[in-house]
């Protein structure tokens, strides 16, 4: 439970960091998703008309941004 409290806090305070990457994704979009990467990709081919690759690709890369600018021990946090 405190599991989920603490994703769920973190994926909120992303929501400034995900609209300046994407500005297409919504204030709905970004409740639906929720931290769920799958939701994610889905909402920038649907948002950006990306590829399936290319919206993986743009996560994996905003990802590695994050977690550059946060430090080391800020790996796989999204």
């Amino acid at each position: 439970m405190k599991a989920t409290r603490d994703a769920a806090a973190r994926w909120a305070a992303l929501k400034p960091e995900v609209k300046r990457q994407w500005n297409q994704v919504t204030d709905e979009d970004f409740d639906g998703i929720k931290g769920n990467i799958e939701r994610l990709t889905e909402v920038l081919r649907e948002r950006h008309g990306f590829s399936r690759w290319a919206a993986e690709r743009e996560i994996a890369e905003w990802s590695r941004s994050l977690a550059d600018a946060s430090g080391p021990r800020a790996h796989n946090s999204v």
